[in-house]
């Protein structure tokens, strides 16, 4: 699936923002960080291999893998 397939459900909240890590497996690095709608704007035609959450730095994040 491709990330910008999640648009619909993967999104902010008006006055709680959601906080992204997107992560390249194959790579081994972040590749983004930033709002979920910030990550489907740059990262959107990117496979996604996992999602999970984390928390680093007093931040809660989503973290999605992709391939």
């Amino acid at each position: 699936m491709k990330l910008k397939e999640l648009k619909p459900v993967l999104r902010s909240q008006t006055g709680q923002i959601q906080w992204c890590i997107v992560y390249d497996w194959d790579n081994n690095e972040d590749v983004a960080r930033g709002t979920v709608e910030y990550a489907i704007e740059h990262c959107g035609e990117s496979e996604v291999r996992r999602i999970y959450s984390c928390y680093e730095d007093g931040q809660d994040y989503i973290v999605i893998e992709i391939l």
